[in-house]
Formats: structure tokens, C-alpha cells, sequence
């Protein structure tokens, strides 16, 4: 009674402090709910900030992507048909901007016909949206966000309509532009922490991150919040979705470039992500409280019990002995205690007395209660779980399971229990298949020898369903309470995923030909393929868990593997050739790649190794090493000349053939590099076939060169090199094959020459040609104008003359004559004139070439019933009077055999000019003829009109097609370059 009433007294003074942290605790509270409201306004500015960061970055690589393909649609629009010159600018451009993913050119029929992706031309692109857009409206066009497979990655399609003179769409430019802005702001969100959701002004999702996110972005769908995002610009607010979590909402939206949409872009994060700095900061408060309130107790435990505890003990004894009724007891204490003095002296007073004895046993017992809860409390708030058992045991004393006496709520969340779940069964009711466990066992010895259990890791899936595949995993640490336990366990999930991430890369290897192997950490394997139990004969379930050195036996020693750990931590990867053992002692050869996987922390969570056996290599290297024996005895006796030369030039080795062909030893040449023995008007050449094989541009090269002798003369060889790699050093060197060519050179030397006379007497006899056509113009200008204005004159004057005569008084006979007469002379004059306008018409020097072939076309309709359309574009045209004249000629001629020979009853003649070049069309509907043999015929003297119109093309530089078909008609094309 004595102990526990002055126990009493204490916990009323530890009542008493605990009292006195509550403003404390209150203000820290407060701090709390400000701190919280902080959050929430940066939050709200960062995330706006960010939103439209990602909207106007977007826009100005779209601007940027416009001005590139404008630029390029204007490089290839001259040379658009030239598909080989296109793949190689598009494939330049790729390497050169990283951000595309293809560059290329598309027809009207939506077929790809250029690309800097070969595996894309002739695809099909005639339904994607943004070539539908460009055709459409015949400008920029950008299509939706695509996944695409093969980078992993979105992108978006660009789209260009190139149009002809008529402004008719012939070819659509397009770009695949990869969307780098979600991957630069995967560092800003945190994994399964913020989410981000790109959407189209009607809702659609266009692209999310992470890709486990489009389950959030349905409720958002399904509860109707799309509607509102969709009515505003840009926002903020607050929902907690379907699992429960608030999260925060930030959007803006945006005008896509050069389109009449909208896009939005909508960044949401947990409410837990948000606040997880703040709460963090809460908890170190109150455990700094926790700790201060501690210290004060144990200091006031061991000042009281020197100025409190012993007198209070003292009067105590005296107090009892007095309410016994033992009267002489006296009550030895001080003066110096004050109010205890007073007590002590108060004998006659004992109902008092026992009624503050009361008060303070009851005070007691509350300050014990507060003290259990606080410590309660405490656990609950633990962000680890934390549980109390008691070991049941058998009539044999033996332990056979174990009754939970507490567990804080964390614990029960983290096994996904309820409290009362937990209390009314034992731990084998809760996890029947924990009994037979490992585990289990450590935890009985923890309880009869003490030995504690620390950081041991177990799954919590496997436990309790035996299933391969894990739930949750914990930490797990047990220490000796009295007779029972006190155990705490972490959430360690995200280590054990990362384990499983490595058990599921290797699956996706588990087909491949080479062997895949995984570890943990620790080196104990976690994966093995199934191309690894084909190499080394150990099956999966014999090797999974074991050190991996403990299954594979290599000839690698301690400092290798030492080298090895450096090489992977440093992220590199690790490389080597080393015999290894089989399972059943068998040597192989192995080439091995191992890499170590880090988590986010950059720490080592395993290693991943490929390797292959090279056994037959190794056999086939050994015989090569025999082949390289007998091409060496061929390199000496083979006729033609063979070198090996490094990179700089300097000889290698050279066969006797070479030496024969320069007339230069094989120790002279050695102490020589190639360049030397180059003729130096070739020295340009073979300096750049050098150096394209030390960049690696090239790997093989063909050249003839002139070589000098060392008597001096010059001599012609054939040079076939190739670059090689010595297998044993790594080094690179060149390998020349030279042929001699001089004879042959010599007859092309001489060919060229009589080339050149040939082409000079060609060039004369055109000039020839056109001083005679020239001279012919000439003179038909001359004889057209005496036909007219002479021999016309003459006619028209003696055609007078009979008209006088006829009306004179002659007789009727007479008048008749004289009548006949003059319809003889008006059908020669008639016919002079036509001489006159086919010899030269002076339509063509007055009035122009339109106007010549309108003329001219009268002219023929007059004689004949076929129909003749003319038009012209521009319908003036002002050129070079010499391609006036060509065109006029081959037009008359055209005419002329169209009226002799075709039948044909309808004539379609277009004149238009490009630019620099004037096209000629000229086609009728008749019976066609065999062009060749026209052709044939022409050569043979029988008729002149074709050669005299290919003749004419050709000196005005120009080119002349005729085509036709028997029964439907001919085709005249002239094209020259008026420039």
C-alpha cells in the first residue's frame, strides 16, 4: 500500500506534464492545416505553369515542323520524279533532326512513293487523317497522336499538299514528328504518383502517361467531369475517384496549330503525393514531442523520488501505523519538507488522511490510463506494423502457434485484416500455410533461446495461397517480450516488383537461341530460359535460389569477377570469352554479356547476362588460323598484285606480282607508303579513298590510278580495295588488288580521240544544217515575195484586162472564151497566193505565232471538212523569232500530212508555255500509221516530212515524240527549252 500510494503521487505529476504539452501539440496542428493550404497554392501555380509550358512548347515544334517541310517541298518540287535523289535528302534529314520520326512523299492516290524508312514505301497512308486534311483543303495539315510501335513512343503526323501550275494537289510532303514532351516530364511525375491525359475538344483521349492511367481518365468520363474541363479554359479543382484517393486537377486547353480543334491537357496527382513533405515534417514533430515529454518524466522520476519519494514513504509508514491504531509511532521528518512536516504532525486527524489516500490511488490509476493510450496512440500512428503475441503451447510445453495480444492499425492494413479479425484468431487461423514455414520456426526460436529475427524478407501472397506470384512482400523484424514477442514488418512490394521485373525481362527471352540468365542482388538466380538448360543441362526448378557460381563452374578468377562488379556498377556493360563447365563436366566456350539492373535510387537490384555458346566458333577460328597458312602460299604465287596497307598508307605486305608491277623490291616498298608511288595528278583521289576508310564512310572502294615506276614510267592500274579487321588485334588495314590496265587505257585514249573527231564533225555538220535551213527560210522569203508581188501582180493585172475586154461588144462565143479565161487566171492566182503563204507567211513577221497557225488552220479548213481547235496559253506569245519559225514549220508539216494521208475528221492543236519551255500538242482522230516505218521510209529518200520535223527540233534544241495507234489516231509532242 505504501509503494502504490507514492506511485500514485508521480503519475499525478506525469499527468500534469502531459497536460502541458497540449498547446504545443495544438499549435503544431495549426502549422499543420497552414502548411497543407501552402501546398495546395503552389500545387495550383506549378501545375498551370507546367500546362501550358507542354501547350506552347507543343505549338512551337509544330511551327518549326511547318517551316521545315515548306522549305524542303520547295527544294524538291523542280526534281519531284527523281525518287532515288528524294530517299537520299529524306534519309539525310532524318539523321540530321532526331525529332522525326520519317520524312517522306506520298502521290494523290495516298501511296508512299519516297521515305527515309525503305520499309515505307508503297504503304498504303490514303485513309490516315492528315493526308484526307491536306488533300481536303490543299494546306498544313496535322493528323491525331499515334502510338507507334517501333519507338516506343507517340507521334504525330504532318502533312504538306505540293500542287501544280493548275494548283491542283499532285504530291503531299509528310513528317512523323515524335512527341518528346511526355518523356521530358517523366522526371517531373513520379511513378504512381502524378498523371497526365491528353484529350480532344469532343473528349477522346489522345495520349495518357503513365499507360496504367486510363482507368482514372473513365471516371473522370463516367462522373460527367470531361463536360466541365471541356466548358473552360483552364482550371483547378478537387475529386476523389473510384479507389477512394482525392486527387487534384489542373487543365488547360489550347488551339491546335493551323486546325479549327481544341486539345486539352490535364495533369492530376494524389492527394498523397502532394502532401507527403508535409506529413513527413508532422511526424518528426510529433516524435520530437514524444521524446521531450519522455525526458522531462524520467527527470522528474529521479528528482522526486530524492525530495518526494522518500519522505512521502516515511509519512506514509507513519500514517498507516496511526490509522492501525499504533499511536506511539511517530513520523520522523524535517522541518525542511514543508507541508509533509505538517502532515506527519496531524495524527488526530485521520479521516482526512484516508481520504487523500483515496484521491491519490484514483489520480494514479488515470495517469496509468492516459499513459496506455499515449502509447497506444503512439503505435498506431507507426508507419510500420507493429504487433504483441503470446506463443500458445501443447501438454508437451512445445510452441504451436501464437495469440495476437495488440496490433496497431498500420499492421492491420498492411495483412488486409480487420482489428477484430485479428484479435479473436490465432496467427495459423489468420495464414494456415505460415505453419510449415521457415519462418515460423525462427520465430518459436526467437521465443525459447532469444535469438532475434532482423530485416527477413517474405512474401505475404506465397504464405498465405502458395501462389508463385506475389501479393505483397514485408521486412520483417521479431525480438524476445517476456515470454512473447514483439514483432514490426515494413511494406518492401516495390523491391520484390523490381525482383519480379527481372523474372519477367528474362521470360521475354526465354525462347531466344542464346541462354538468359537473372539474379538478385545477392547473385542467387531468379530466371533461367529455356536455351539455358539446353547449355549448361540444369533445369529451372534445380537452379532457382542457387549463387549463380554454385551452378555454373568458370575458369574466372577472383580478380576478374572483381573487374567485372566495377565495370556493371558503373553502368557499363560486362563482356568476356571464358570456358565454362555443363552439368555434366563438360567444357564449352561461352561469350557472355552481363548487365546490373538499379532501381530509381540508382541501387543494384540484379543482374541480367546473355550467353552464347561459341564452341564451333572457337573450332572454325582454329581453322582459319590453317586457311590464313595456305592464302599466305597463294598471296605469293597468285599473278596479279596483292598489298595490305594500314590506314596511313604504309605498306604491310606485298606480293611479288605488285613488285613486278612497279618494278620496286619488297624491302624498298615496305620502307614506302602508297601515296608515295601515285602519279601526282591522282594524288587528290586516293588521299579521299584513305580517308573515307578512316572515318568509316566507306569499306570498299574501286579506282583507276596511274602509277609511277621506278624507272620513271607512268603506268595505268586498276585498284579493288576493301577494308579488313585482324581478328587476333582489332586493328584495321586495307586490302588492294591491283590490276594492270595500261593496254587498255592506251585503246580507250585512242577511242576517246576518235570520239572527239566524230563529236567535232557531228558539231559541224548541225551548224550546216542550220545555215541551210536558215538559207532555205531565206529564200523561201524571197520567193514567196516575188510570187506575190511580181507573178501576183501580173495576174491580177492581165485578169483587168480580160474583164475590160469581156464587156466590149464581141460575140458570144468570144465572151464565153474570154470568161473561162479569166476563172484559169483568178484559180492561178489563188493557187500563187497559197504558193506565197506556205513558202512564208507574213502573218508570222507582223502579227506574231498565234496568229501564223490561226491563219494557217483557216487556210486548211478551207481546203477540207476536218475540224480544227487551236488553243494557246498564253494567248501571246513573244519569243525567239528562230523557235517561231520551228514551230510554225512543224505545225504546217504536221497539217499538211494530217490533210494527205490520216482521214481524220477532227484536229486538236495546244500550244502552252512552262516557265522556260514551249510544249506543242498536236493530235487527230485518224486511221494512225507504223511510225518506225515512216521512219524507215524517210531514210530510204521516200519521204522527208518526218526528218525535215525531227531535224528542225533537234537544231532548236528541242525533242520531238510521235506516237500512234492503227484506227485511233496520232500524237505529235514538241518540247523546247526557249530559255
Amino acid at each position: 500500500m505504501k509503494i502504490k500510494f507514492f506511485n500514485s503521487f508521480r503519475f499525478l505529476i506525469i499527468a500534469i506534464s502531459l497536460i502541458s504539452t497540449i498547446p504545443l501539440t495544438i499549435l503544431l496542428i495549426y502549422h499543420f492545416t497552414r502548411s497543407r493550404k501552402n501546398e495546395i497554392n503552389n500545387y495550383k501555380e506549378n501545375a498551370s505553369a507546367l500546362v501550358k509550358l507542354i501547350i506552347d512548347d507543343e505549338g512551337q515544334v509544330i511551327d518549326g515542323s511547318r517551316q521545315l517541310l515548306i522549305f524542303v517541298a520547295d527544294i524538291i518540287k523542280p526534281d519531284v520524279k527523281n525518287i532515288k535523289k528524294l530517299n537520299g535528302l529524306f534519309f539525310t534529314i532524318k539523321n540530321k533532326y532526331r525529332r522525326y520520326l520519317d520524312i517522306g512523299l506520298i502521290n494523290k492516290k495516298g501511296i508512299v512513293i519516297s521515305s527515309a524508312d525503305s520499309e515505307k514505301i508503297n504503304k498504303d497512308v490514303s485513309k490516315n487523317e492528315f493526308f484526307l486534311e491536306s488533300l481536303k483543303g490543299k494546306d498544313f495539315a496535322i493528323g491525331k497522336y499515334e502510338i507507334v510501335p517501333e519507338y516506343s513512343g507517340q507521334v504525330i503526323n504532318l502533312g504538306l499538299p505540293i500542287t501544280d501550275q493548275k494548283n491542283e494537289v499532285e504530291f503531299v510532303l509528310y513528317a512523323s514528328l515524335k512527341v518528346y514532351w511526355w518523356k521530358e516530364i517523366e522526371a517531373d511525375i513520379a511513378e504512381d504518383s502524378s498523371k497526365i491525359f491528353g484529350i480532344d475538344d469532343e473528349g477522346d483521349l489522345l495520349a495518357s502517361y503513365p499507360a496504367n492511367s486510363a482507368k482514372l481518365f473513365n471516371q473522370l468520363v463516367s462522373n460527367h467531369l470531361l463536360k466541365k474541363i471541356i466548358n473552360q479554359k483552364s482550371g483547378f479543382f478537387e475529386y476523389a475517384p473510384f479507389d477512394n484517393k482525392d486527387y487534384f486537377y489542373s487543365f488547360g486547353k489550347s488551339k491546335v496549330r493551323y486546325s479549327g480543334e481544341h486539345s486539352f491537357l490535364i495533369l492530376c496527382t494524389p492527394e498523397q503525393a502532394l502532401f507527403l513533405s508535409t506529413n513527413q515534417t508532422l511526424n518528426r514533430n510529433l516524435v520530437m514531442i514524444v521524446a521531450l515529454f519522455l525526458l522531462f518524466n524520467i527527470l522528474i522520476w529521479l528528482i522526486g523520488k530524492r525530495l518526494v519519494l522518500l519522505p512521502a514513504q516515511s509519512l506514509q509508514y507513519s500514517l498507516n501505523a496511526i490509522a492501525n491504531g499504533d499511536l506511539s509511532v511517530r513520523c520522523n521528518i524535517s522541518n525542511n519538507f514543508g507541508k509533509l512536516s505538517t502532515i506527519a504532525k496531524s495524527f488526530n486527524n485521520m479521516a482526512e488522511a484516508l481520504e487523500i489516500q483515496t484521491k491519490e490511488r484514483k489520480s494514479a490509476e488515470s495517469s496509468l490510463q492516459k499513459n496506455e493510450l499515449l502509447f497506444r496512440t503512439s503505435l498506431q500512428v507507426l508507419q510500420e506494423g507493429f504487433a504483441i503475441l503470446s506463443p500458445i503451447k501443447d501438454a508437451k510445453n512445445k510452441i504451436i502457434d501464437f495469440r495476437y495480444d495488440f496490433i496497431n492499425e498500420k499492421g492491420c492494413k498492411l495483412i488486409d485484416k480487420s482489428k477484430e479479425d485479428v484479435l479473436s484468431h490465432t496467427l495459423l487461423e489468420l495464414f494456415p500455410g505460415f505453419k510449415d514455414s521457415e519462418l515460423f520456426q525462427k520465430c518459436v526460436k526467437v521465443v525459447e533461446i532469444g535469438e532475434p529475427i532482423y530485416e527477413e524478407s517474405y512474401t505475404y501472397g506465397e504464405i498465405e495461397s502458395g501462389a508463385r506470384l506475389l501479393n505483397r512482400a514485408f521486412e520483417l523484424t521479431a525480438v524476445k517480450l517476456g515470454d512473447g514477442l514483439i514483432v514490426t514488418w515494413k511494406d518492401i512490394t516495390k523491391k520484390m516488383l523490381s525482383i519480379e521485373k527481372i523474372r519477367y525481362q528474362a521470360n521475354l527471352l526465354e525462347n531466344v537461341n542464346d541462354a538468359i540468365l537473372a539474379t538478385d542482388e545477392n547473385f542467387r538466380i531468379t530466371e533461367w530460359n529455356l536455351a539455358a538448360e539446353k547449355l549448361y543441362g540444369w533445369k529451372k526448378k534445380e537452379v532457382l535460389g542457387k549463387k549463380v557460381w554454385d551452378v555454373i563452374i568458370s575458369e574466372f578468377s577472383d580478380e576478374q569477377k572483381k573487374n567485372a562488379l566495377k565495370i556493371m556498377h558503373d553502368g557499363g556493360t560486362f563482356c568476356t570469352e571464358v570456358l565454362q563447365y555443363t552439368k555434366s563436366k563438360k567444357p564449352i566456350y561461352v561469350e557472355g554479356r552481363t548487365i546490373a539492373l538499379c532501381d530509381q535510387m540508382g541501387r543494384v537490384i540484379g543482374y541480367v547476362s546473355m550467353n552464347r555458346d561459341i564452341s564451333e566458333r572457337k573450332k572454325l577460328e582454329s581453322e582459319l588460323k590453317s586457311r590464313e597458312r595456305r592464302s599466305r602460299a597463294l598471296f605469293e604465287k597468285i599473278l596479279i598484285g596483292l598489298t595490305m596497307i594500314d590506314l596511313d598508307g604504309k605498306f604491310i605486305r606485298v606480293n611479288p606480282a605488285f613488285c613486278k608491277f612497279v618494278l620496286y623490291n619488297e624491302n624498298e616498298l615496305l620502307q614506302k607508303r602508297f601515296h608515295d608511288i601515285i602519279h601526282k595528278n591522282d594524288a587528290e583521289q586516293m588521299k579521299a579513298m584513305f580517308s573515307g576508310f578512316m572515318n568509316g564512310t566507306i569499306n570498299s572502294a574501286d579506282l583507276e590510278n596511274r602509277f609511277v615506276r621506278q624507272d620513271g614510267k607512268t603506268v595505268w592500274g586498276r585498284i579493288n580495295a576493301v577494308l579488313s579487321i585482324d581478328p587476333q588485334k582489332g586493328t584495321k588495314y586495307i586490302i588492294a588488288v591491283v590490276s594492270d590496265i595500261t593496254n587498255r587505257k592506251q585503246a580507250e585514249e585512242e577511242k576517246s580521240n576518235l570520239f572527239r573527231k566524230v563529236q567535232n564533225a557531228q558539231s559541224q555538220l548541225q551548224k550546216l544544217s542550220e545555215r541551210l535551213i536558215e538559207a532555205q527560210e531565206t529564200e523561201r522569203r524571197n520567193i514567196s515575195r516575188e510570187l506575190h508581188d511580181d507573178i501576183g501582180q501580173t495576174l491580177t493585172a492581165i485578169k483587168i484586162n480580160l474583164t475590160t475586154f469581156q464587156t466590149a461588144s464581141v460575140s458570144q462565143p468570144l465572151q464565153n472564151c474570154v470568161k473561162e479565161t479569166i476563172d484559169l487566171v483568178e484559180h492561178s492566182l489563188q493557187r500563187v497566193r497559197e504558193l506565197s503563204l506556205n513558202l512564208h507567211t507574213s502573218v508570222l513577221d507582223d502579227l506574231g505565232l498565234v496568229s501564223a497557225i490561226d491563219s494557217l488552220i483557216k487556210r486548211i479548213s478551207e481546203r477540207s471538212n476536218i475540224k480544227t481547235t487551236f488553243n494557246s496559253e498564253p494567248a501571246e506569245l513573244k519569243i525567239n523569232k528562230r523557235f517561231e519559225i520551228t514551230i510554225y514549220r512543224i505545225t504546217q508539216e504536221a497539217l499538211t500530212n494530217i490533210l494527205k494521208h490520216s482521214k481524220a475528221t477532227e484536229v486538236n492543236i495546244f500550244l502552252l508555255k512552262e516557265e522556260n519551255k514551249l510544249k506543242l500538242f498536236i493530235k487527230d482522230n485518224g486511221i494512225g500509221f507504223n511510225v518506225e516505218k515512216a521512219k524507215a521510209e524517210a531514210l530510204n529518200g521516200q519521204s522527208i516530212g518526218l526528218l525535215s520535223m525531227e531535224e528542225r527540233a533537234h537544231l532548236s534544241g528541242g525533242e520531238l515524240k510521235i506516237n500512234s495507234v492503227k484506227n485511233k489516231g496520232t500524237e505529235i509532242r514538241l518540247e523546247l527549252n526557249i530559255n
